[in-house]
């Protein structure tokens, strides 16, 4: 029998050391086999931490915007058996209930992002998904303080819903 001292290795890289690059390229790939379009929401992802928001705000954030939070659709995708005929939508039992329906095309929470346009002063569109809605949102600001101020009622909508 051959005894070794435990050590702490990170096999995501090749001298066994963490690093920000190797945890990055991993989960680069992993988005890109999860089918996620990788341009926009890693766009999207590396902009979400630079918030005012509390941490465990912005944590829900990146989750949304990954599609990793415990939506209908994604349960089943997950292997997670629901009751018979459960993915519809827990609000208006329409569509499947993903991410993107409960947070952006839902009609309960539909008049919520209006309503916070039209207080911003802004025409309302509706997006095609939650990268793109964050993308827009926090993209028309003018300075760094708008900017982040945006993004701070972006994430007090995404957490209020």
């Amino acid at each position: 029998m051959v005894v070794r001292e435990d050590v702490w290795s990170w096999t995501l890289s090749l001298d066994g050391r963490y690093s920000v690059k190797s945890a990055c390229s991993f989960l680069i790939k992993d988005l890109m086999v999860m089918g996620i379009p990788q341009g926009e929401v890693l766009k999207a992802v590396s902009r979400v931490w630079k918030s005012w928001a509390p941490s465990k705000v912005i944590v829900f954030s990146w989750q949304l915007l990954l599609d990793m939070i415990p939506s209908r659709s994604n349960l089943i995708r997950w292997g997670i058996s629901l009751p018979e005929g459960g993915v519809g939508c827990v609000f208006c039992d329409v569509l499947s209930e993903s991410s993107a329906h409960l947070f952006l095309s839902c009609p309960s929470f539909f008049t919520v992002w209006y309503q916070v346009s039209r207080w911003l002063g802004w025409d309302f569109v509706m997006p095609l998904g939650l990268a793109q809605q964050f993308q827009v949102f926090t993209g028309l600001g003018g300075g760094k303080r708008v900017r982040l101020g945006l993004l701070l009622v972006w994430h007090i909508v995404i957490w209020t819903i």
